[in-house]
C-alpha cells in the first residue's frame, strides 16, 4: 500500500460533560430569573426600585420560568436521547442562543442588568458549546503516503515531510512519530485505526530510509 489513514480519537469529545453543565446551569439561571421576575410584579416595587419591564411582567416570567423548566427536565430525563445526540443537539444548541439572545434584549431594553447579563453570559456559553459540538463531530485524520505525512486538524502542523522523522510506532491504541530535533508528536487512536500495523510500520521505516539521503543533502 502507498497510502495509510488513521483515525485519531477526538480531544473535544471530553466536553460532553462541559455539555451538560451548559444546559443545567442555563435551566437553573433561567428559573431563578423567572422567580425573581415574577416575585417583582409588585407595581409598587417596580415603580421605585426597577424600570417597568417592555412587556408584562406574567408574560416575562411565566416565558422565562417555561424555558427554564424545560431545559431542566431535558437534561435530568433526555441528556442522552436529546443532548448528547449530534443530530438532535446542534438544534438544542441553537434554540437555546436564540432564546437567550430574546431574553436579553427585552432585560437590557427594560434595563434590568442583572438578568440581561446572566442570560448574555449564556448565551456566549453555548456559542462556545456550539464550536466545541461542531469539532466534535469531524474525524480527525493522520495520512501516511509516499511523498509526507498529513497530521491530524489538532496538531501545530498540518504536514510532516519523511525527511523530518526518525521513528513511527503504532503500539497499544498510540500513534507516535519522533521527529529530529527532539520533537515528538503522540495521538490516541480510534476504534477505527488500521489492522495491519507490521505493514503500516514497515512502510514507514520504508519512507524514513527513502528520505536520509535527502535528509542529509539538505544539512
Amino acid at each position: 500500500m502507498n497510502n495509510f489513514q488513521i483515525e485519531i480519537k477526538n480531544p473535544y469529545t471530553r466536553s460532553q460533560r462541559h455539555s451538560t453543565f451548559v444546559y443545567l446551569l442555563n435551566g437553573f439561571a433561567m428559573v431563578g430569573i423567572g422567580a425573581f421576575t415574577q416575585l417583582l410584579g409588585n407595581t409598587h416595587w417596580i415603580k421605585t426600585v426597577f424600570h417597568p419591564p417592555v412587556i408584562s411582567v406574567a408574560v416575562l416570567s411565566s416565558g422565562v420560568l417555561v424555558y427554564g423548566i424545560a431545559l431542566l427536565l431535558a437534561v435530568f430525563f433526555r441528556n442522552k436521547q436529546w443532548l448528547q445526540n449530534p443530530g438532535i443537539a446542534k438544534w438544542v444548541r441553537i434554540f437555546c442562543i436564540v432564546a437567550n439572545l430574546k431574553v436579553a434584549i427585552i432585560f437590557l431594553i427594560s434595563q434590568w442588568w442583572v438578568p440581561a447579563g446572566i442570560s448574555l453570559v449564556m448565551l456566549l456559553a453555548h456559542l462556545f458549546s456550539l464550536y466545541i459540538q461542531q469539532k466534535m463531530t469531524r474525524p480527525l485524520l493522520a495520512v501516511f503516503d509516499t511523498q509526507r505525512i498529513t497530521l491530524p486538524a489538532s496538531a501545530r502542523r498540518s504536514t510532516l515531510e519523511w525527511t523530518e522523522v526518525e521513528h513511527v510506532l503504532l503500539r497499544h491504541g498510540n500513534l507516535t512519530i519522533d521527529c529530529a530535533h527532539n520533537v515528538l508528536y503522540q495521538w490516541t487512536i480510534s476504534k477505527h485505526g488500521i489492522e495491519n500495523t507490521v505493514a503500516f510500520e514497515a512502510f514507514c521505516r520504508e519512507q524514513i530510509e527513502l528520505a536520509k539521503p535527502k535528509r542529509v543533502a539538505d544539512w
